[in-house]
């Protein structure tokens, strides 16, 4: 099945397509070459036996739209065609692994996560979306990583390890110059992460709150990352989960990357949000609205409504 690309495919900023849409052109068949394709009585074509088969049929499909590598996909190996669309794989191996397939309201939904060289890549994978009834994929997304490349230095051989993350040492190395001590919420995990220092902090923090019963994130002292480490460049990262009480939140908790070579944390969330809430905190003919019950329209009643923080 040749895909041709239409206003339904979005692209980020660098032109990379992020987002295919394929409602009125589903993908439903796949190779009879599979050993695991079924055949449609009714139509006579290939049809794939489970979404997951599927999934992977149209991942074959859809890698150079992509531009995933063949040997990232899953069960690479043996699609000469595709390999000979694709350019050369890049040194290192990243590979594309299924992490969940669930449904949602009858829609299938797979989700691959991006590997390199066995860790997870942080925000990079493929999700697809599957329509029962026939089985059709109508819809995916690509978050994949090109080109990822690490500094040599192996992770046994860093200063830093899961391991050596201690309540002690994380405290040096947020800048935490209070008595407060953090605490583990989870073992610490590796994994590969593209350092922006734009995203070092959470964005929010650069706001001033406009609205009423908002405010921006809390943020720590971070001493400042080594000159050595480069933006845009791929580092093997210790994520941290930790709970630190701050000024305004005796129990915060929080997503720390710390780089395994120098302890530089490449990124930093307090995980907490501000959100309010439109109620009604009496029914609108109570509040004297006698022309506007329950089932009237939403300009009579919204005036009714009161802002309220959600606890």
């Amino acid at each position: 099945m040749v895909f041709e690309l239409t206003d339904n495919v979005h692209r980020d900023n660098h032109g990379k397509v992020q987002h295919l849409e394929h409602f009125q052109e589903p993908f439903v068949a796949v190779s009879p070459a599979d050993d695991q394709a079924e055949v449609d009585e009714d139509s006579g074509a290939y049809r794939a036996a489970t979404a997951q088969i599927l999934a992977e049929n149209y991942l074959r499909e859809v890698a150079p739209i992509y531009g995933i590598h063949a040997s990232t996909l899953p069960g690479a190996g043996g699609h000469d065609a595709l390999a000979a669309e694709s350019s050369a794989a890049p040194p290192g191996h990243s590979t594309l692994e299924l992490v969940e397939e669930k449904e949602v309201m009858g829609t299938t939904l797979v989700s691959y996560q991006q590997k390199y060289d066995g860790l997870p890549v942080w925000e990079a994978g493929v999700s697809i979306t599957i329509q029962p009834d026939p089985m059709r994929i109508t819809a995916s997304q690509s978050s994949v990583k090109e080109d990822i490349s690490l500094p040599e230095e192996s992770l046994e051989a860093a200063p830093y390890s899961p391991g050596d993350i201690t309540p002690g040492t994380l405290k040096s190395l947020l800048g935490v110059r209070t008595s407060e001590v953090p605490t583990l919420n989870a073992t610490p995990q590796v994994l590969i992460y593209e350092y922006d220092p734009d995203q070092r902090f959470d964005p929010e923090t650069r706001h001033t709150p406009t609205e009423r019963l908002e405010e921006a994130p809390p943020k720590l002292p971070l001493p400042p990352v080594p000159s050595t480490l480069a933006p845009q460049h791929f580092y093997r990262v210790i994520e941290v989960l930790f709970a630190l009480p701050v000024p305004g939140h005796d129990s915060l908790n929080w997503r720390a990357f710390i780089e395994s070579t120098t302890g530089a944390v490449l990124y930093l969330r307090a995980l907490t949000a501000c959100a309010t809430g439109l109620v009604f905190q009496q029914d609108p003919i109570t509040a004297g609205a006698p022309v506007a019950p329950p089932t009237g329209p939403a300009a009579a009643l919204n005036s009714f409504r009161s802002a309220v923080a959600l606890e």
